[in-house]
């Protein structure tokens, strides 16, 4: 399940066909000796995962996502991500207990 919402007042359609989001293009965009700072979107998503089936017990992980994109212009786009994961119900050996994890992820894209 995910949301996101842009501060800038862009939006993403969505191809229902296809199913595909098409590329967001900034209003303005980035060139801060005009004023002109891109689009920022803000965003959240929850999402879980569970490999256990059978012999195979790998786990079941649940994700809570928050995130800040920031595109500059149609072809390029800065994520910055904080990821609460929790695992649980992992067998392997060695034994993995129960946990969490705190994520920070940073990732620069590049679209042509």
């Amino acid at each position: 399940m995910q949301a996101s919402y842009f501060l800038t007042g862009e939006h993403r359609t969505y191809n229902t066909a296809t199913g595909v989001f098409s590329q967001t293009k900034p209003k303005n965009t980035f060139h801060p000796l005009k004023g002109r700072w891109g689009a920022w979107e803000i965003a959240v998503r929850l999402s879980y995962l569970d490999l256990n089936d059978g012999n195979i017990q790998g786990g079941k992980e649940l994700n809570f996502t928050t995130g800040l994109n920031w595109y500059l212009n149609p072809n390029i786009r800065l994520m910055f991500n904080y990821i609460r994961a929790h695992v649980e119900d992992r067998n392997t050996s060695p034994s993995i207990g129960n946990g969490y994890a705190n994520i920070f992820q940073a990732r620069l894209q590049f679209t042509f």
